[in-house]
Protein backbone atom coordinates (compact mmCIF):
# COMPACT_ATOMS: atom_id res chain seq x y z
CA UNK A 1 0.00 0.00 0.00
CA UNK A 2 2.92 2.35 -0.50
CA UNK A 3 1.53 5.18 -2.61
CA UNK A 4 4.39 7.64 -2.09
CA UNK A 5 5.31 7.63 -5.82
CA UNK A 6 1.94 9.28 -6.43
CA UNK A 7 2.30 11.94 -3.75
CA UNK A 8 2.94 14.71 -6.27
CA UNK A 9 -0.54 14.16 -7.71
CA UNK A 10 -2.47 14.23 -4.46
CA UNK A 11 -3.65 17.83 -4.85
CA UNK A 12 -5.19 17.18 -8.27
CA UNK A 13 -8.95 17.49 -8.55
CA UNK A 14 -10.44 14.04 -8.65
CA UNK A 15 -7.28 12.59 -7.10
CA UNK A 16 -8.93 9.39 -5.95
CA UNK A 17 -9.90 8.23 -9.41
CA UNK A 18 -6.61 9.41 -10.90
CA UNK A 19 -4.52 7.52 -8.36
CA UNK A 20 -6.38 4.29 -8.91
CA UNK A 21 -6.21 4.64 -12.68
CA UNK A 22 -2.46 5.18 -12.58
CA UNK A 23 -1.90 2.22 -10.28
CA UNK A 24 -4.24 -0.09 -12.18
CA UNK A 25 -2.89 0.91 -15.59
CA UNK A 26 0.69 0.28 -14.50
CA UNK A 27 -0.34 -3.08 -13.06
CA UNK A 28 -2.24 -4.02 -16.20
CA UNK A 29 0.59 -3.05 -18.49
CA UNK A 30 3.41 -4.81 -16.67
CA UNK A 31 1.71 -7.68 -14.86
CA UNK A 32 -0.70 -8.65 -17.60
CA UNK A 33 0.85 -7.69 -20.91
CA UNK A 34 4.38 -8.77 -20.01
CA UNK A 35 4.45 -11.27 -17.17
CA UNK A 36 1.35 -13.32 -17.90
CA UNK A 37 1.81 -15.40 -21.06
CA UNK A 38 -1.94 -15.76 -21.43
CA UNK A 39 -2.19 -12.07 -22.27
CA UNK A 40 -0.57 -10.37 -25.24
CA UNK A 41 -0.97 -7.08 -27.01
CA UNK A 42 -4.05 -6.71 -29.17
CA UNK A 43 -1.85 -6.28 -32.22
CA UNK A 44 -0.52 -9.27 -34.11
CA UNK A 45 1.62 -9.96 -37.17
CA UNK A 46 -0.46 -10.19 -40.32
CA UNK A 47 0.96 -12.22 -43.18
CA UNK A 48 1.17 -9.69 -46.00
CA UNK A 49 0.98 -6.23 -44.40
CA UNK A 50 2.42 -6.06 -40.86
CA UNK A 51 0.86 -2.66 -40.15
CA UNK A 52 -2.66 -4.09 -40.43
CA UNK A 53 -2.36 -6.20 -37.29
CA UNK A 54 -1.13 -3.16 -35.41
CA UNK A 55 -3.71 -0.62 -36.58
CA UNK A 56 -6.87 -2.66 -37.13
CA UNK A 57 -7.74 -3.16 -33.42
CA UNK A 58 -7.25 0.56 -32.75
CA UNK A 59 -9.41 1.48 -35.75
CA UNK A 60 -12.19 -0.76 -34.46
CA UNK A 61 -11.91 0.78 -31.00
CA UNK A 62 -12.02 4.39 -32.20
CA UNK A 63 -14.56 3.94 -35.00
CA UNK A 64 -16.63 0.81 -34.22
CA UNK A 65 -19.49 1.91 -36.51
CA UNK A 66 -17.25 2.32 -39.57
CA UNK A 67 -16.44 -0.83 -41.61
CA UNK A 68 -12.86 -1.98 -40.97
CA UNK A 69 -12.61 -2.88 -44.64
CA UNK A 70 -13.22 0.75 -45.57
CA UNK A 71 -10.69 2.21 -43.12
CA UNK A 72 -7.97 -0.33 -43.93
CA UNK A 73 -8.47 0.23 -47.65
CA UNK A 74 -8.31 4.00 -47.21
CA UNK A 75 -4.98 3.73 -45.40
CA UNK A 76 -3.54 1.27 -47.91
CA UNK A 77 -4.40 3.38 -50.94
CA UNK A 78 -3.43 6.70 -49.37
CA UNK A 79 -0.24 5.88 -47.45
CA UNK A 80 0.43 2.14 -47.70
CA UNK A 81 0.29 2.04 -43.90
CA UNK A 82 3.38 4.28 -43.61
CA UNK A 83 3.05 6.83 -40.81
CA UNK A 84 5.80 9.10 -42.17
CA UNK A 85 4.42 9.19 -45.70
CA UNK A 86 4.12 12.74 -47.09
CA UNK A 87 3.37 14.17 -50.54
CA UNK A 88 4.26 17.29 -52.52
CA UNK A 89 0.91 18.71 -51.33
CA UNK A 90 2.02 18.17 -47.71
CA UNK A 91 -0.53 15.41 -47.11
CA UNK A 92 0.40 13.56 -43.94
CA UNK A 93 -0.29 10.51 -41.80
CA UNK A 94 -1.98 7.20 -42.41
CA UNK A 95 -5.03 8.86 -43.98
CA UNK A 96 -3.01 11.56 -45.81
CA UNK A 97 -4.80 14.63 -44.49
CA UNK A 98 -4.36 17.91 -46.34
CA UNK A 99 -3.20 20.96 -44.34
CA UNK A 100 -6.61 22.62 -44.72
CA UNK A 101 -8.32 19.47 -43.44
CA UNK A 102 -6.10 19.45 -40.36
CA UNK A 103 -6.89 23.10 -39.78
CA UNK A 104 -10.61 22.45 -40.11
CA UNK A 105 -10.35 19.63 -37.56
CA UNK A 106 -8.02 21.61 -35.24
CA UNK A 107 -5.25 19.02 -35.62
CA UNK A 108 -1.48 19.40 -35.35
CA UNK A 109 -0.66 18.65 -38.99
CA UNK A 110 3.00 17.70 -38.47
CA UNK A 111 2.14 15.35 -35.61
CA UNK A 112 0.02 13.24 -37.98
CA UNK A 113 3.21 11.81 -39.45
CA UNK A 114 5.07 11.28 -36.15
CA UNK A 115 2.48 10.00 -33.65
CA UNK A 116 0.74 6.76 -34.66
CA UNK A 117 -2.21 6.99 -32.28
CA UNK A 118 -2.75 10.66 -33.07
CA UNK A 119 -2.63 9.90 -36.78
CA UNK A 120 -5.35 7.26 -36.39
CA UNK A 121 -7.49 9.62 -34.34
CA UNK A 122 -7.05 12.36 -36.92
CA UNK A 123 -8.00 9.95 -39.70
CA UNK A 124 -11.19 8.83 -37.99
CA UNK A 125 -12.14 12.48 -37.47
CA UNK A 126 -11.56 13.07 -41.19
CA UNK A 127 -13.81 10.15 -42.10
CA UNK A 128 -16.52 11.51 -39.80
CA UNK A 129 -16.20 14.94 -41.41
CA UNK A 130 -16.92 13.52 -44.86
CA UNK A 131 -19.60 11.18 -43.50
CA UNK A 132 -21.54 14.21 -42.26
CA UNK A 133 -21.09 15.88 -45.66
CA UNK A 134 -22.62 12.83 -47.37
CA UNK A 135 -25.49 12.78 -44.87
CA UNK A 136 -26.21 16.40 -45.83
CA UNK A 137 -26.69 15.15 -49.40
CA UNK A 138 -29.58 12.96 -48.30
CA UNK A 139 -27.80 9.64 -47.68
CA UNK A 140 -28.17 7.56 -44.53
CA UNK A 141 -25.47 5.56 -42.80
CA UNK A 142 -27.70 2.54 -43.20
CA UNK A 143 -27.54 2.83 -46.99
CA UNK A 144 -25.50 -0.04 -48.52
CA UNK A 145 -23.27 2.34 -50.48
CA UNK A 146 -22.96 5.07 -47.85
CA UNK A 147 -19.24 4.56 -47.17
CA UNK A 148 -18.46 4.44 -50.88
CA UNK A 149 -20.09 7.84 -51.18
CA UNK A 150 -17.99 9.07 -48.24
CA UNK A 151 -14.78 8.11 -49.99
CA UNK A 152 -16.06 9.55 -53.27
CA UNK A 153 -16.81 12.88 -51.53
CA UNK A 154 -13.28 12.89 -50.15
CA UNK A 155 -11.58 11.83 -53.38
CA UNK A 156 -13.26 14.04 -55.98
CA UNK A 157 -13.33 17.20 -53.90
CA UNK A 158 -15.84 19.29 -52.05
CA UNK A 159 -18.91 20.26 -54.03
CA UNK A 160 -18.29 17.93 -56.98
CA UNK A 161 -20.51 15.13 -55.67
CA UNK A 162 -23.39 17.55 -55.10
CA UNK A 163 -23.00 18.78 -58.69
CA UNK A 164 -22.97 15.23 -60.01
CA UNK A 165 -26.09 14.25 -58.08
CA UNK A 166 -27.88 17.36 -59.33
CA UNK A 167 -26.90 16.50 -62.91
CA UNK A 168 -28.24 12.95 -62.48
CA UNK A 169 -31.47 14.33 -61.08
CA UNK A 170 -31.88 16.60 -64.12
CA UNK A 171 -31.36 13.56 -66.34
CA UNK A 172 -33.90 11.65 -64.22
CA UNK A 173 -31.35 9.02 -63.20
CA UNK A 174 -31.45 7.61 -59.68
CA UNK A 175 -28.35 8.24 -57.57
CA UNK A 176 -29.16 5.78 -54.79
CA UNK A 177 -26.98 2.96 -56.16
CA UNK A 178 -23.20 3.06 -56.47
CA UNK A 179 -23.37 0.84 -59.54
CA UNK A 180 -25.72 3.33 -61.21
CA UNK A 181 -23.42 6.24 -60.38
CA UNK A 182 -20.41 4.39 -61.81
CA UNK A 183 -22.24 3.61 -65.05
CA UNK A 184 -23.50 7.19 -65.34
CA UNK A 185 -20.03 8.75 -65.06
CA UNK A 186 -18.65 6.29 -67.63
CA UNK A 187 -21.44 7.12 -70.09
CA UNK A 188 -21.00 10.87 -69.57
CA UNK A 189 -17.29 11.07 -68.79
CA UNK A 190 -16.30 13.85 -71.19
CA UNK A 191 -19.21 16.15 -70.35
CA UNK A 192 -18.90 15.56 -66.59
CA UNK A 193 -15.17 16.19 -66.66
CA UNK A 194 -15.86 19.71 -67.93
CA UNK A 195 -18.75 20.22 -65.50
CA UNK A 196 -16.96 19.02 -62.38
CA UNK A 197 -13.41 20.03 -63.19
CA UNK A 198 -12.34 16.46 -62.36
CA UNK A 199 -12.43 13.13 -64.15
CA UNK A 200 -15.22 11.32 -62.23
CA UNK A 201 -14.24 7.94 -63.66
CA UNK A 202 -10.77 8.23 -62.13
CA UNK A 203 -12.27 8.83 -58.69
CA UNK A 204 -14.95 6.15 -58.85
CA UNK A 205 -12.11 3.75 -59.66
CA UNK A 206 -10.24 5.11 -56.64
CA UNK A 207 -13.23 4.26 -54.44
CA UNK A 208 -13.41 0.74 -55.85
CA UNK A 209 -9.69 0.29 -55.23
CA UNK A 210 -10.12 1.34 -51.59
CA UNK A 211 -12.76 -1.32 -50.99
CA UNK A 212 -10.93 -3.99 -52.97
CA UNK A 213 -7.72 -3.44 -51.01
CA UNK A 214 -9.65 -3.17 -47.76
CA UNK A 215 -11.36 -6.50 -48.35
CA UNK A 216 -8.01 -8.25 -48.83
CA UNK A 217 -6.51 -6.59 -45.76
CA UNK A 218 -9.48 -7.38 -43.55
CA UNK A 219 -9.29 -11.03 -44.63
CA UNK A 220 -5.56 -11.10 -43.89
CA UNK A 221 -6.21 -9.62 -40.46
CA UNK A 222 -8.89 -12.10 -39.43
CA UNK A 223 -6.92 -15.08 -40.76
CA UNK A 224 -3.73 -13.98 -39.01
CA UNK A 225 -5.44 -12.87 -35.80
CA UNK A 226 -8.24 -15.39 -35.21
CA UNK A 227 -8.77 -14.11 -31.68
CA UNK A 228 -9.79 -10.70 -32.97
CA UNK A 229 -13.31 -9.65 -31.91
CA UNK A 230 -15.81 -7.43 -33.58
CA UNK A 231 -16.73 -4.23 -31.78
CA UNK A 232 -20.08 -5.73 -30.76
CA UNK A 233 -18.44 -8.89 -29.44
CA UNK A 234 -15.85 -6.83 -27.57
CA UNK A 235 -18.59 -4.71 -25.95
CA UNK A 236 -20.50 -7.80 -24.84
CA UNK A 237 -17.30 -9.37 -23.50
CA UNK A 238 -16.44 -6.18 -21.60
CA UNK A 239 -19.86 -6.13 -19.94
CA UNK A 240 -19.45 -9.73 -18.81
CA UNK A 241 -15.95 -9.11 -17.45
CA UNK A 242 -17.16 -5.97 -15.68
CA UNK A 243 -19.91 -7.91 -13.94
CA UNK A 244 -17.47 -10.63 -12.84
CA UNK A 245 -14.90 -8.18 -11.46
CA UNK A 246 -17.62 -6.12 -9.77
CA UNK A 247 -18.80 -9.27 -7.99
CA UNK A 248 -15.23 -10.02 -6.89
CA UNK A 249 -14.78 -6.57 -5.35
CA UNK A 250 -18.26 -6.66 -3.83
CA UNK A 251 -17.53 -9.94 -2.08
CA UNK A 252 -14.33 -8.61 -0.52
CA UNK A 253 -15.32 -5.01 0.23
CA UNK A 254 -19.04 -4.94 1.01
CA UNK A 255 -18.64 -6.10 4.62
CA UNK A 256 -16.40 -3.18 5.60
CA UNK A 257 -17.84 -1.35 8.63
CA UNK A 258 -17.80 2.43 8.15
CA UNK A 259 -19.40 5.46 9.77
CA UNK A 260 -21.71 7.63 7.67
CA UNK A 261 -19.74 9.79 5.22
CA UNK A 262 -18.94 13.44 5.91
CA UNK A 263 -18.35 15.99 3.15
CA UNK A 264 -16.37 18.58 5.11
CA UNK A 265 -13.30 16.63 6.16
CA UNK A 266 -10.23 18.94 6.22
CA UNK A 267 -8.64 19.30 2.75
CA UNK A 268 -11.22 16.90 1.29
CA UNK A 269 -14.26 19.16 1.19
CA UNK A 270 -16.99 17.77 -1.02
CA UNK A 271 -15.72 14.19 -0.90
CA UNK A 272 -17.56 11.41 1.02
CA UNK A 273 -14.92 10.67 3.66
CA UNK A 274 -15.72 7.83 6.08
CA UNK A 275 -14.12 6.46 9.21
CA UNK A 276 -13.80 2.72 8.60
CA UNK A 277 -12.62 -0.33 10.46
CA UNK A 278 -9.60 -2.15 9.07
CA UNK A 279 -7.93 -5.29 10.40
CA UNK A 280 -4.72 -7.09 9.53
CA UNK A 281 -1.97 -9.02 11.35
CA UNK A 282 -4.21 -9.31 14.41
CA UNK A 283 -4.64 -5.56 14.83
CA UNK A 284 -7.85 -3.57 14.22
CA UNK A 285 -7.90 0.19 13.59
CA UNK A 286 -10.40 2.86 12.61
CA UNK A 287 -9.03 5.12 9.91
CA UNK A 288 -10.45 7.93 7.79
CA UNK A 289 -10.80 6.74 4.19
CA UNK A 290 -12.06 7.85 0.81
CA UNK A 291 -12.82 4.49 -0.74
CA UNK A 292 -14.06 3.76 -4.22
CA UNK A 293 -17.15 1.60 -4.51
CA UNK A 294 -16.81 -1.96 -5.85
CA UNK A 295 -18.50 -0.78 -9.06
CA UNK A 296 -16.04 2.09 -9.51
CA UNK A 297 -13.06 -0.19 -8.92
CA UNK A 298 -14.43 -2.69 -11.43
CA UNK A 299 -14.94 -0.01 -14.10
CA UNK A 300 -11.43 1.40 -13.63
CA UNK A 301 -9.88 -2.08 -13.66
CA UNK A 302 -11.56 -3.11 -16.91
CA UNK A 303 -10.79 0.26 -18.54
CA UNK A 304 -7.13 0.02 -17.55
CA UNK A 305 -6.84 -3.48 -19.07
CA UNK A 306 -8.43 -2.24 -22.28
CA UNK A 307 -6.05 0.72 -22.48
CA UNK A 308 -3.09 -1.55 -21.73
CA UNK A 309 -4.02 -3.61 -24.80
CA UNK A 310 -4.79 -6.88 -23.01
CA UNK A 311 -6.10 -9.42 -25.51
CA UNK A 312 -7.58 -11.68 -22.80
CA UNK A 313 -9.61 -9.02 -21.01
CA UNK A 314 -11.10 -11.40 -18.45
CA UNK A 315 -7.70 -12.77 -17.42
CA UNK A 316 -6.17 -9.31 -17.14
CA UNK A 317 -9.06 -7.82 -15.15
CA UNK A 318 -9.16 -10.68 -12.68
CA UNK A 319 -5.39 -10.59 -12.26
CA UNK A 320 -5.37 -6.84 -11.68
CA UNK A 321 -8.26 -7.09 -9.20
CA UNK A 322 -6.36 -9.73 -7.22
CA UNK A 323 -3.23 -7.59 -7.18
CA UNK A 324 -5.16 -4.53 -5.99
CA UNK A 325 -6.87 -6.46 -3.22
CA UNK A 326 -3.56 -8.02 -2.14
CA UNK A 327 -1.60 -4.76 -2.29
CA UNK A 328 -4.09 -2.26 -0.86
CA UNK A 329 -7.27 -4.19 -0.01
CA UNK A 330 -8.99 -1.70 -2.30
CA UNK A 331 -8.86 1.08 0.30
CA UNK A 332 -7.66 4.69 0.15
CA UNK A 333 -6.71 5.95 3.65
CA UNK A 334 -6.44 9.71 4.02
CA UNK A 335 -5.72 9.98 7.77
CA UNK A 336 -4.71 7.34 10.27
CA UNK A 337 -2.81 4.10 10.66
CA UNK A 338 -2.97 0.93 8.58
CA UNK A 339 -1.43 -2.33 9.88
CA UNK A 340 0.25 -4.59 7.35
CA UNK A 341 2.42 -7.71 7.37
CA UNK A 342 6.10 -6.88 7.79
CA UNK A 343 6.74 -8.95 4.67
CA UNK A 344 5.65 -5.94 2.56
CA UNK A 345 9.05 -4.44 3.44
CA UNK A 346 11.15 -7.60 3.63
CA UNK A 347 9.81 -11.01 2.49
CA UNK A 348 11.37 -12.88 5.44
CA UNK A 349 10.48 -10.33 8.11
CA UNK A 350 8.01 -11.68 10.72
CA UNK A 351 5.25 -9.80 12.50
CA UNK A 352 3.60 -6.67 11.26
CA UNK A 353 4.09 -2.96 10.63
CA UNK A 354 1.84 0.03 11.20
CA UNK A 355 1.98 2.79 8.61
CA UNK A 356 0.70 6.32 9.16
CA UNK A 357 -1.18 7.64 6.13
CA UNK A 358 -2.13 11.16 5.16
CA UNK A 359 -3.88 11.94 1.86
CA UNK A 360 -3.29 8.41 0.61
CA UNK A 361 0.46 8.59 1.18
CA UNK A 362 2.58 7.10 3.96
CA UNK A 363 4.03 9.93 6.04
CA UNK A 364 6.24 7.87 8.37
CA UNK A 365 8.10 4.59 8.22
CA UNK A 366 6.32 1.52 9.54
CA UNK A 367 6.51 0.77 13.24
CA UNK A 368 6.76 -2.82 14.39
CA UNK A 369 3.84 -4.81 15.78
CA UNK A 370 4.61 -7.79 18.03
CA UNK A 371 1.43 -9.72 18.61
CA UNK A 372 -1.04 -7.01 19.67
CA UNK A 373 1.70 -4.73 21.04
CA UNK A 374 2.65 -1.82 18.82
CA UNK A 375 6.44 -1.27 18.84
CA UNK A 376 7.66 2.23 17.98
CA UNK A 377 10.93 4.06 18.21
CA UNK A 378 9.87 5.69 21.50
CA UNK A 379 9.16 2.33 23.12
CA UNK A 380 6.02 0.23 23.30
CA UNK A 381 4.16 2.28 25.92
CA UNK A 382 4.69 5.74 24.43
CA UNK A 383 4.10 4.54 20.87
CA UNK A 384 0.96 2.69 21.88
CA UNK A 385 -0.44 5.87 23.42
CA UNK A 386 0.26 7.72 20.16
CA UNK A 387 -1.52 5.02 18.18
CA UNK A 388 -4.54 4.98 20.50
CA UNK A 389 -4.77 8.76 20.34
CA UNK A 390 -4.82 8.62 16.53
CA UNK A 391 -7.50 5.96 16.55
CA UNK A 392 -9.69 7.64 19.15
CA UNK A 393 -9.31 11.21 17.94
CA UNK A 394 -12.56 12.67 16.73
CA UNK A 395 -13.33 14.43 13.47
CA UNK A 396 -13.38 17.68 15.43
CA UNK A 397 -9.85 16.95 16.64
CA UNK A 398 -8.70 16.36 13.09
CA UNK A 399 -10.27 19.65 12.04
CA UNK A 400 -8.48 21.51 14.85
CA UNK A 401 -5.12 20.17 13.74
CA UNK A 402 -5.75 20.50 9.98
CA UNK A 403 -4.05 23.92 9.90
CA UNK A 404 -0.78 22.20 10.87
CA UNK A 405 -0.90 19.97 7.79
CA UNK A 406 1.00 21.44 4.88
Amino acid sequence: MHLSPLSSYRRFSGFLRFSYLVRVTITATFSCAMLNPAIAETSCKTKHHPWVGQLAPELERLAPQVPAQFLLGWIQVESGGKLTSTTSLNERGYFQLMPDESEQLSLDHKRLSTDSEYSIQGGTLLVELYAKAVESLGYSRSDPDFWRMVKFEHAIGSGAVAQLLKDMQLQQVSSRSWATIEQYVKDNQTRLKKLLGHDPVKWTQNVDEVFAQGSLLEKDWHESCPSGQSAKEAAESSAQVLATVDALYEKRLSKRACDPPVSDYPRWTGYPVQRCEYSDVGVSVRTYMLNASPKQLAEWTVTACQHAGAAALNVCANEVAKIILAASSGIFPIAGYIPEPASVVAPDRPGGLCFLFRDGVTTARGHGILGRQWMGRAGPATSLRILLHEQRSSLASHRRHAKNID
